[in-house]
C-alpha cells in the first residue's frame, strides 16, 4: 500500500455503496404480498456530511436545540441513489417520504452511520452536548 498525492485524490470521485431492504416500501401484489426489494444508499461527501448533520440543529441565540423533524426523509433524499449513482429521490421527496414506513428509514439511517463512520460515541457525544 502505497500513499496517494495530490492529483490522485483530486481526480478520485468514486463514493461507497450499500444495498438495504426497502420491501416495506414495495408495492403488495394481487394477493398482498409483498416481493423483496432493495434500494441503495451511497456515502456523503465532506460537504454533504456537513451540511445535513448542520440542518439537524437551530440556534436561537446563545441556545442550540437538535431539530429532527423530517431529518429521516432529509437523509434519505440525500443518500438514496439509482443504480447510476443519480439521486433516487427529487430534493422535494421528503414531504410524501415522511408518509412511508419508518423501519426502512432506520436501515437507511444504519447504512449511512457505517458508510460515513458515525460510531456510537459520536452520537453520545452529540447528545452530552445538548443536555
Amino acid at each position: 500500500m502505497g500513499f496517494l498525492n495530490l492529483s490522485q485524490i483530486r481526480s478520485s470521485d468514486y463514493l461507497e455503496r450499500r444495498e438495504i431492504d426497502a420491501t416495506e416500501w414495495a408495492q403488495p401484489d394481487e394477493n398482498g404480498k409483498r416481493r423483496p426489494e432493495k434500494i441503495l444508499v451511497r456515502q456523503l461527501t465532506a460537504r454533504e456530511k456537513d451540511k445535513y448533520e448542520n440542518s439537524l440543529v437551530e440556534f436561537k441565540g446563545d441556545k442550540r436545540k437538535v431539530n429532527l423533524i423530517d431529518s429521516r426523509a432529509r437523509l434519505a433524499v440525500l443518500c438514496c441513489i439509482n443504480e447510476d449513482g443519480t439521486p433516487l429521490f427529487p430534493p422535494d421527496a421528503v414531504e410524501w417520504l415522511t408518509n412511508k414506513p419508518a423501519i426502512v428509514f432506520d436501515r437507511i439511517h444504519e447504512a449511512y452511520e457505517k458508510l460515513n463512520g458515525i460510531r456510537d460515541e459520536d452520537e453520545e457525544d452529540l447528545e452530552k452536548n445538548f443536555e
